[in-house]
């Protein structure tokens, strides 16, 4: 009646209870999950940061154990700028899927060990204990969730910790 075209590409039509993607996010019934691909591509910009031939240049200037882990560190958040992974989840912060982010969590941490022992898993996982990690300023995706969405921080309050001028 109005002459209006329908891209059918564009246009889908689905129950309720189907879970479909809109803006990045991946949405079912009340569960607003970051969508995969979105996911994925950060995981390879962190593949990217952390890949073993980049860190074995670090490596081959002999520097002790600590100073390894503080440059394998400083590779994911960089003291001059927010780290990409902080700023991806500023946009994903309306997810309620916690676990998401634990998972991007743990996936950050094993690629820390690959770096630092040149494998994912050791035999023990406190091998490198989290506290280590966040004397050099790693905090993890789901700890900053945790704090913003309680109302303990602002996320300029995590501006001004990476970013030091």
């Amino acid at each position: 009646e109005r002459k209006l075209l329908i891209n059918m590409q564009k246009t889908k039509i689905f129950l309720p209870e189907e879970p479909f993607e809109y803006l990045g996010y991946e949405i079912q019934n009340k569960t607003l999950r970051i969508a995969k691909r979105n996911c994925n591509k950060m995981k390879q910009k962190i593949r990217l940061k952390l890949n073993k031939k980049l860190t074995q240049n670090i490596q081959r200037k002999k520097i002790d154990e600590k100073q390894l882990l503080f440059e394998t560190i400083r590779l994911l958040f960089p003291g001059d700028k927010m780290p990409d992974h902080v700023m991806w989840l500023r946009y994903f912060l309306l997810t309620n899927d916690i676990q998401q982010l634990k998972k991007i969590d743990d996936f950050i941490e094993n690629r820390v060990r690959l770096v630092f022992f040149g494998k994912k898993r050791t035999k023990h996982l406190s091998m490198l204990p989290l506290k280590l990690m966040r004397l050099y300023n790693y905090v993890s995706l789901s700890k900053i969730y945790f704090d913003i969405s309680n109302g303990r921080k602002a996320f300029s309050d995590y501006v001004r910790f990476f970013v030091q001028k």
